[in-house]
This record gives structure tokens, C-alpha cells and sequence, in this order.
């Protein structure tokens, strides 16, 4: 039986344990109603609302209603999801934090997403204020699908003749492309800077609700 499997653990004593607008001794008082040592590894992770995880608790999130469960180690993980990152129990919103933005990220192509595998783009996207977007962001928003599907084909594949096949287009007319769309992000995306603004950018737009692909 893992943490959060058993019956007898209150609900509301998990959603306390993740909230950081809790006073730590809330926290600690929480954690220890569902037996967890202040000083255990654990991670939280999100799940949509309609997911039927064992344990798992509705709470509200930035992201709306989810649902939350915590892991030891010795959870099956879901198949859809955010795992947030390891922490000791008494940082829990810390993982909480990072399981909701890793749910945000989650997509048809990659339902289960794993925050520790963000590294430092996880800063950057707890940084990001939807409502003022960089004009990075701004510009990529822009561009209609067709042309994000190429600049994604630009930015994944080793060369223009590489991008082209995936996209069954013709090398001239994918180098075309790819002069049009330098003038209009402001940079090469195929150069090394290019390629981290694009991908930066495409985070943070997926997680305005706008990208996703």
C-alpha cells in the first residue's frame, strides 16, 4: 500500500500538506495525519479531474481542478499526468508547484511529463505571466499553424534537405520558408540561440493554453 492509498487518510489533510499559503506548522500537522515523516522523499504529482488514480484528491490548481497524489517511490505511475519534483515532505508545495506546471505541458504526444526533466526551464516557466507574454512568445503565437508546423520541422532536424522530407517539401521551397519565418521571429531558429528562443518559446506558450502541437 502506498502513502496515499489508504482509506482512513482525511482529503483535506493532503490539499494542506501541497498549499503554500499554509503556515509550515499546518503543513507538518497535515503530513503527519497521513503518516508521512516530515523528512521522507516524496514528490507530488497533478492529474487531470477525470482521472481515476487511487488516492488521488481533487484540488483546485492554477491550472483548475485536478486531482493530487503523492508518491514514495513505490507509486505505478500514470499514464497522463505531471510528476512534480522530489523533495523532502515538509517542501511538498514545492513539487506541487512544479507537478501542475509539468500538467500544463502535457499533451496527446507526450501525456505524462516529468518535471525534473525541465531543468532550468522550469524557473522560466514559474516566471511566466500569461497575461504579459514575452513578444517571443507574442510573435509565435502569431504565426498560423502551417507555418509552425515548418518552424518546428526547421528547428528538429539536423538540416533544410532533413526538414524538408519530413514535411514531403521541396528543399527551395522549405529554404524559402525558412527566410521568411527568420524575418518574422527576428532570428535564425536553426542557429544555436535560435533554436533555445524557439523552444523556450514554445514552453511558454503551451502553457498559456495557445500551443501545443
Amino acid at each position: 500500500m502506498t502513502l496515499t492509498e489508504a482509506r482512513h487518510q482525511p482529503e483535506a489533510a493532503l490539499e494542506v500538506a501541497v498549499d503554500s499559503g499554509r503556515p509550515i506548522t499546518e503543513r507538518l500537522a497535515a503530513l503527519a495525519r497521513l503518516r508521512i515523516d516530515a523528512a521522507a522523499r516524496v514528490r507530488a504529482i497533478a492529474v487531470p479531474l477525470d482521472a481515476t488514480e487511487a488516492g488521488s484528491v481533487p484540488i483546485v490548481a492554477g491550472v483548475g481542478m485536478v486531482r493530487a497524489l503523492i508518491d514514495d517511490g513505490m507509486r505505478v505511475l500514470p499514464t497522463a499526468g505531471g510528476l512534480g519534483t522530489w523533495v523532502r515532505a515538509e517542501r511538498l508545495p514545492e513539487s506541487w508547484d512544479a507537478a501542475t506546471t509539468a500538467l500544463r505541458l502535457a499533451d496527446v504526444a507526450r501525456p505524462l511529463v516529468d518535471a525534473t526533466e525541465l531543468g532550468a526551464l522550469l524557473l522560466v516557466a514559474r516566471a511566466f505571466e500569461p497575461s504579459s507574454p514575452p513578444e517571443d512568445v507574442r510573435v509565435l503565437a502569431s504565426l498560423d499553424d502551417r507555418s509552425r508546423e515548418v518552424l518546428h520541422a526547421l528547428v528538429m532536424n539536423e538540416s533544410l534537405r532533413a526538414a524538408s522530407a519530413a514535411l514531403g517539401m521541396h528543399h527551395s521551397t522549405m529554404q524559402s520558408r525558412h527566410e521568411s519565418l527568420t524575418r518574422d521571429l527576428g532570428y535564425d531558429p536553426r542557429s544555436p540561440l535560435g533554436r533555445a528562443r524557439y523552444l523556450t518559446s514554445d514552453l511558454l506558450l503551451r502553457l498559456d493554453g495557445a500551443g501545443g502541437r
